[in-house]
Formats: C-alpha cells, sequence, structure tokens
C-alpha cells in the first residue's frame, strides 16, 4: 500500500464520523504525532472514571500499603 491511497482511506473515513468525541480524540492523536517519543493511550470512560476515583481516593487519603491489600486478598481468596 502506498501513502497516498493510505491518506485518502483515512481521509474517506474520518469525512464520514459523525460523532464529535471520536474526531476530538483523532485530532488529539494527530496532534500528539508530532512527539514522536510520546506513547498514546486511549482510554475508554470506564477506565477514565476509575482513574478518577483513585484520584479522588489519593485526595482524600483512602489508601492502604502494598502489603496490606495483598493479606486482604489473600484472606478473601481463603474464604471463596
Amino acid at each position: 500500500m502506498n501513502q497516498t491511497n493510505v491518506k485518502s482511506r483515512l481521509l474517506s473515513k474520518i469525512s464520514e464520523i459523525e460523532d464529535e468525541n471520536i474526531l476530538n480524540e483523532i485530532e488529539e492523536i494527530v496532534s500528539n504525532l508530532k512527539d514522536e517519543n510520546l506513547e498514546i493511550f486511549l482510554l475508554d470512560n470506564e477506565i477514565k472514571d476509575s482513574i478518577a476515583n483513585s484520584e479522588l481516593d489519593i485526595k482524600n487519603d483512602k489508601l492502604i500499603s502494598n502489603d496490606v491489600a495483598m493479606k486482604q486478598m489473600k484472606e478473601w481468596l481463603k474464604n471463596k
């Protein structure tokens, strides 16, 4: 496949997209491609919500150590 064909197909597909959120995500990806060392992660809303909840937990000091978490998990697994 040559580069012109790929670009043409991409432009065609993008022009058919009506969802503004998807278009914004594509714009962000393309904008970030200028920095070749940048890794791009696409996150769905469930993951974004999980991250936001985790940030709230950190802010509200609702943390436990890894050791405590491992002990709790082992105890939970014993009861299964």
